[in-house]
């Protein structure tokens, strides 16, 4: 850290920042006193730009500030454990806030994704179900039709083998028929006129 001689001790800047007297106003940039020693030292020095020591002075604030935000980062980074309802809910410094509304817009746009793949899969799941059961229920008609068919078939061959017995029956009885008019024939007397 950098030593700067500000009383009789050795005092770093943060000793001076610390303190609660006129010297810490000034290591803050605090007081009305440290702003007209800024712009009085503008003024003396030539060639160096409006401003610059106010901003000088000014960095070591808003490096804590900018310490402050980056800092802040990794305590929500929980989404990684799958938390996406944590936000980042305080204002950073104006040249940090884009960081904070884009990291929260990040999570939001995160958050959508991931229930919107959530609800597919419930969809899925539930269009998967649906399925299984229109597969068994076609299967079970498709037994159902198989064993019906079956029965068909069986009755179907057995009307085949009577109607077939029956025609063979009939044609043995045509030929009984026909064998006894012939007999009866040669045994009836002829006539004579």
């Amino acid at each position: 850290m950098v030593e700067v001689n500000i009383s009789e001790s050795t005092e770093t800047i943060g000793d001076l920042i610390d303190r609660d007297d006129a010297a810490g106003d000034v290591g803050r940039g605090n007081d009305d006193f440290g702003d007209a020693i800024i712009e009085a030292a503008d003024r003396a020095v030539g060639g160096v730009e409006p401003g610059f020591y106010a901003d000088l002075s000014n960095a070591p604030n808003l490096f804590c500030e900018m310490l402050a935000a980056v800092q802040t980062i990794p305590k929500f980074l929980v989404f990684a454990k799958g938390d996406l309802e944590q936000r980042i809910a305080n204002a950073f410094i104006p040249e940090l806030e884009r960081l904070r509304l884009d990291f929260n817009a990040s999570l939001e746009t995160l958050a959508k994704s991931m229930e919107s793949i959530a609800a597919s899969g419930q969809a899925i799941r539930v269009g998967t179900s649906e399925i299984s059961t229109a597969s068994d229920d076609l299967s079970r008609r498709t037994e159902h039709q198989a064993s019906s068919l079956e029965e068909t078939t069986a009755a179907l061959r057995e009307i085949t083998t009577t109607v077939k017995k029956t025609a063979d029956g009939a044609g043995h009885a045509r030929e009984v028929v026909a064998e006894a008019r012939s007999t009866a024939r040669s045994w009836a007397p002829t006539k004579t006129t």
